[in-house]
């Protein structure tokens, strides 16, 4: 969901407890819930809790322009997108609860705050190369094309007029695929996005000309594959 990708960036970049309870008393609790009984975090969960964190406080560092941080390029947007994959992924993987995993992304955030500092910049630079890394396998971790995002954008724009319910949260689905459409096609993560919109929005007014506005499961399948 979009606003846990906001919750997770928040969590990261403040480095400000949520509640006061520890991570280990928030899982007993979410095992009293009637779901799936929590599992530990894996070395790969925590791998990729630690990006999230000191992505999030590089990208805040950009935002108010302290000096030095723009050497990372801009990834924010990319950034959210990856803390959303990163944070679903792990509740689906652990049955973890929401709160947990913004926990762990604090904790991991204010642990690496001292990277941030000048005399750290050779240990921040490995660990922005080891994270940004990650982001790059998002957009190009397979041999997508820009017209597969761009195919997948339109058809879920489709689906989100008709109120279709066979792909959950089509709204961020749509966002995740109009995204990658647009770093695929224009090899930027930012400044263009009303550009890639237009031309999701045109192609899926392609479609509805065209009458190709049915489409099957197999279709709906892969355009939540490649977008999730």
């Amino acid at each position: 969901m979009k606003i846990f990708a906001i919750l997770l960036l928040q969590a990261a970049i403040t480095a400000q407890p949520l509640q006061q309870q520890p991570v280990q008393q928030q899982a007993s609790q979410s095992a009293l819930e009637p779901a799936l009984q929590p599992t530990p975090l894996t070395d790969e969960h925590i791998s990729d809790i630690g990006c999230v964190a000191i992505l999030g406080l590089v990208a805040d560092q950009q935002k108010r322009g302290v000096a030095g941080f723009d050497r990372f390029g801009e990834f924010a947007e990319l950034g959210s997108v990856f803390a959303a994959d990163v944070g679903e992924r792990i509740i689906k993987e652990t049955s973890q609860s929401r709160e947990v995993v913004a926990i762990a992304m604090q904790e991991s955030a204010r642990e690496q705050l001292p990277l941030l500092e000048a005399k750290q910049s050779v240990r921040l630079n490995e660990r922005m190369d080891e994270c940004l890394s990650k982001l790059a396998i998002i957009v190009e971790g397979s041999e997508l094309s820009a017209d597969d995002y761009l195919q997948c954008a339109a058809r879920v724009s489709l689906l989100l007029d008709q109120n279709d319910e066979r792909l959950g949260n089509e709204q961020l689905l749509f966002e995740n695929l109009t995204y990658r459409y647009k770093v695929r096609k224009y090899r930027r993560s930012s400044d263009v996005t009303v550009f890639a919109r237009a031309d999701v929005l045109k192609y899926a007014a392609g479609l509805k000309k065209n009458g190709d506005t049915v489409f099957d499961n197999q279709q709906i399948k892969r355009c939540v594959e490649i977008g999730s």
